[in-house]
């Protein structure tokens, strides 16, 4: 372990060690602003509230490279409190806690490694800030073991979650990826896989924010749906797979406010889809979407491309959350009602 003469950058080598098992019972805890941890070798502590690492001050940079094994209750992995922190995650992170957590506008957390958390109410990575970032490298793995767990949390005006790799909420009442503030975006393009029943695979809350798709989500659980739109002029745009297999699951679900979704090229949809209330938009860009769709709470649907058939059930046309008011086809469609 080397300290530099200033005190502000510490490395833990390749092959060395810090074992904690009793007080003070966190790994590595620094006080200051610009202060850089590296970690090559082990960090292990199995006390409650044992910390791996924690920063507070703005300018942190911490990396993990090596391993950092956390088995004692509401232990963290990493944890920074400060502006323009910068964490980074190359090797593996066991918490029962959450993986990393960290405070503070203008953050960055990127993950190119394996982060589990294992306890209850624990996330993955958890950022919460305005313009704070998540995101999950293409290598990156993120495993939530037990129930109302996130794999990416972003919170925040401007704040961003970003999936490139794999992400598996195990339990119920979880999502692999939650964001929520104002004007806040969520990007998947890679592989999203919740087991568990009321789970999510994107969960988008906060006026005027945004969502895209074009890897694969897929949920399996009673009530678990594979994205779910939640605030006021919320835009969702879809390229990849959709797949919602459980009892009362859907696709894509909506809430009160005005929602607009666009299937683009390329999108796979198993599972229906729901806007539920406001003055939502279903914007059907290409024919090779999913042939057969059930639509409800949508009030404009526009087509184009090729072909779109869609099921419109009756009951919907005579309801003000369900009424399809306007169909807008730019290109050959045909549109089945159905009871």
């Amino acid at each position: 372990m080397r300290l530099n003469e200033d005190c502000d950058s510490l490395l833990i080598e390749e092959g060395g060690t810090i074992a904690v098992a009793g007080d003070p019972d966190k790994g590595v805890v620094a006080n200051g602003d610009n202060i850089t941890i590296i970690v090559d070798g082990t960090i292990e502590t199995n006390t409650s509230d044992g910390d791996g690492i924690e920063v507070f001050g703005d300018n942190a940079t911490v990396t993990n490279n090596g391993l950092i094994d956390l088995d004692g209750f509401v232990a963290t992995g990493i944890i920074t409190e400060g502006a323009d922190a910068t964490v980074t995650n190359n090797g593996m992170i066991i918490a029962q806690f959450d993986g990393i957590r960290s405070t503070g506008s203008n953050i960055a957390v990127v993950n190119n490694g394996l982060i589990r958390s294992t306890d209850f109410l624990s996330d993955g990575i958890d950022v919460r800030g305005a313009n704070a970032s998540v995101t999950n490298g293409i290598d990156g793995v993120i495993v939530t073991e037990d129930s109302s767990s996130q794999g990416l949390e972003a919170t925040g005006d401007f704040a961003s979650a970003v999936n490139h790799g794999t992400v598996v909420p195990e339990d119920r009442d979880s999502e692999a990826i939650l964001i929520e503030g104002f004007q806040a975006e969520a990007h998947n393009t890679g592989r999203i896989t919740t087991q568990g029943s009321d789970s999510e695979g994107i969960l988008v809350r906060g006026e005027q924010s945004s969502a895209t798709n074009s890897g694969s989500v897929m949920t399996t659980g009673t009530s678990a749906h594979a994205v779910r739109l939640g605030g006021s002029d919320v835009q969702f745009t879809n390229t990849g797979l959709l797949s919602a297999t459980g009892e009362t699951a859907f696709a894509i679900s909506g809430s009160g406010d005005d929602q607009s979704v666009t299937l683009g090229v390329g999108s796979q949809i198993i599972g229906d889809i729901d806007l539920g209330g406001g003055d939502d938009t279903l914007i059907i860009e290409a024919g090779n979407a999913s042939t057969v769709m059930t639509v409800l709470g949508v009030e404009t649907i526009e087509t184009g491309g090729d072909v779109a058939v869609l099921r419109v059930p009756v009951d919907a046309a005579v309801s003000d959350d369900g009424v399809v008011h306007t169909i807008d086809v730019t290109g050959p469609a045909v549109i089945n009602e159905v009871s």
